[in-house]
């Protein structure tokens, strides 16, 4: 018995290493699927999108809305200490996908919600570290709000 479990755990073991693991993300919409390929820019049904989505650390797929005709999907960049993390919104529905530009403070999302006209994303302000750090400290402290309505993405004043 001890044997054949040998055979079997290096079977298992010469199979994980002809098979990677796949190296894109998915995510399913009512209209097809987005993707990350391997080179971390997010494609829809294959293509890429416009404007081009791509992150030398990674991209994570936050959080899906149904609205009305149009899923719009949260996506955020992975990124370095200069501005570790930056977001965009990709509306997909049934005549394709478009992204808005990056957006965001550098810093992690605190709040998302969806409301009758839209969503709505806050996050602290950000300053990097090459900043003092009082001065880090109270752009922390400032919320800075995002909204998507009617195809509009705005920053609050």
């Amino acid at each position: 018995m001890a044997c054949t479990m040998k055979t079997l755990i290096a079977a298992m073991l010469a199979l994980s290493i002809a098979w990677p693991a796949l190296a894109a993300d998915d995510l399913a919409t009512r209209y097809g699927r987005l993707t990350v390929d391997a080179r971390n820019e997010l494609r829809f049904k294959g293509q890429a999108l416009s404007p081009r989505i791509v992150s030398a650390n990674g991209l994570d797929f936050v959080r899906k809305f149904a609205r009305g005709g149009e899923d719009v999907v949260l996506l955020r960049s992975r990124g370095g200490s200069a501005c570790p993390m930056q977001y965009w919104l990709v509306i997909v529905a049934a005549t394709g996908a478009v992204a808005t530009e990056a957006f965001g403070t550098c810093a992690e999302l605190r709040e998302l919600r969806q409301t009758a006209n839209g969503i709505e994303l806050s996050m602290p302000d950000f300053l990097g570290p090459q900043e003092p750090s009082a001065a880090r400290m109270a752009a922390a402290k400032r919320m800075v709000r995002f909204t998507y309505a009617q195809g509009r993405l705005t920053r609050a004043p």
